[in-house]
């Protein structure tokens, strides 16, 4: 656990990190919280990445910013100063750390898919691809997913985050084919878990860049 400038951050990578090989880095922007405590933004879905089998295939580093209250929890979130303070993260990172700069993805659920799809509009060349749950921007930004592919979930019940969002932005990026939509029938606001237990898209997201 660590702190950039204002931003607390938690940072996973293998023990044995071999600095003459270059992994891929992950950002991870969890939704709207009370946590206000380091490591506690953590969620299950961000460790999906680390079971064993799946790490093994594609060792990689993650990096999970705290958007905690005081700081914007409640206001811009990802699309205010934590999300800027985020992607300089990543730059200094890509100067300390093997990373490789064609492989950096940004990941989100809720608050942070909207902060996924957010911060790839404002860096479209720092990032190869993202996934968004539960959360996006408007169809204005589908210019730039058609240049950095974008996998978008969400759940038709969702009552927290209308699933319209989701669809306007996928109607315009349907002829995209490193564009992705999947619409689940059910499961509400809490899809995040099952969406990263999906093979399919780990295979997808890693094979970027």
């Amino acid at each position: 656990l660590s702190k950039y400038k204002d931003l607390p951050f938690a940072l996973y990578g293998a023990k044995d990190l071999d600095a003459s090989k270059s992994y891929p880095l992950i950002l991870a922007l969890h939704g709207k919280s009370q946590n206000d405590e380091n490591g506690k933004q953590v969620g299950g879905w961000m460790k999906s990445f680390l079971k064993e089998d799946r790490f093994k295939n594609n060792p990689c580093i993650i990096a999970a910013p705290l958007c905690y209250q005081p700081y914007g929890g409640t206001g811009g979130g990802w699309s205010d100063k934590p999300g800027e303070e985020a992607v300089s993260l990543v730059k200094e990172l890509l100067k300390s750390l093997p990373i490789d700069k064609a492989r950096v993805y940004c990941v989100g659920y809720s608050m942070g898919g909207f902060g996924t799809c957010h911060l790839i509009d404002s860096e479209p060349r720092l990032f190869a691809a993202g996934v968004a749950v539960a959360g996006c921007t408007g169809p204005d930004t589908a210019k730039t997913f058609k240049k950095v592919p974008l996998w978008l979930f969400h759940a038709a019940d969702d009552n927290n985050v209308p699933v319209k969002y989701s669809r306007d932005l996928a109607e315009e990026l349907k002829r995209e084919k490193d564009c992705k939509f999947t619409e689940y029938p059910d499961g509400g606001h809490g899809i995040v878990g099952k969406v990263f237990e999906e093979e399919e898209m780990h295979a997808w997201l890693f094979a970027k860049g």
